[in-house]
């Protein structure tokens, strides 16, 4: 929801703003007093950030770009960095059951996994690995990230998971 009022709002004015002059600034704690979300998100956003930032600009930009999407096609996520797994999640709980996505960035590329990928629908042909549950889509271009496809796959990913957690 805050992220569809920003975007309405001209850049130069967000700078001028208390919040997020306090923001730039360095202090997320009065930032996020002034605007009513709790500091811990800010902070485990700062963190997956910083994560990805650790990767080669084309990785980073469609990371960041990826997890735009993510974050506009699942509602009220919860964005985890597994820093020994080399990934961030994408998840309503602690339990693997609750985890709808990974992205998962290298080097040479990144990747989006599927927590029970092998359940949902691919009529793409996107979904790529031999795990038992899960598999993944290479992100390649932008073109892919923008697709009506990738979040068809999301919004299947989610209603797998609300019948999942229903039992």
């Amino acid at each position: 929801m805050l992220q569809e009022v920003i975007m309405e709002i001209p850049i130069w004015s967000l700078l001028l703003a208390g919040p997020f002059r306090n923001l730039i600034q360095g202090k997320p704690e009065s930032a996020m007093k002034d605007i009513n979300l709790p500091t811990q998100k800010m902070q485990e956003n700062k963190t997956a950030l910083r994560f990805l930032a650790q990767y080669p600009e084309t990785v980073f930009s469609n990371a960041l770009k990826l997890r735009e999407v993510l974050l506009a096609c699942l509602p009220g996520i919860i964005e985890q960095v597994d820093t020994p797994a080399k990934m961030v999640a994408y998840c309503y709980g602690q339990k693997y059951t609750e985890m709808i996505c990974t992205i998962i960035p290298s080097q040479k590329g990144l990747k989006l996994g599927f927590a029970y990928g092998t359940s949902l629908p691919d009529p793409h042909e996107w979904l790529q690995g031999t795990g038992k549950l899960s598999r993944y889509i290479e992100i390649k271009t932008e073109k892919q990230l923008k697709s009506a496809a990738l979040k068809k796959l999301l919004k299947a990913a989610h209603k797998a998971y609300g019948q999942r957690t229903a039992n």
